[in-house]
């Protein structure tokens, strides 16, 4: 009787480490795509006279802080700058 318990009680402690490391490992891949927005995000709006930064900042108010910037920030600036050279 112990033994199947003891079977079932391991697997479930070995399941819960495998999804708290894939938790871990989805964390690190959206801190990467974080870390990649923000460098993205400045590269963009380096080459940007100031009146169209300024213009696209007030859009997407988040580039403003790059440190704080995430993966979305950078995808709601290029639809914002798309908006743009379409009008």
């Amino acid at each position: 009787m112990l033994f199947p318990l003891y079977g079932i009680r391991r697997k479930t402690a070995i399941g819960e480490q495998k999804e708290k490391m894939q938790k871990n490992a989805e964390g690190g891949l959206s801190a990467s795509y974080n870390i990649g927005a923000r460098y993205f995000i400045r590269e963009i709006l380096k080459p940007l006279p100031a009146t169209e930064r300024s213009l696209l900042e007030a859009k997407v108010p988040a580039v403003k802080r790059r440190t704080s910037c995430v993966y979305a920030d950078l995808r709601d600036l290029i639809s914002e700058m798309e908006l743009r050279k379409a009008a």
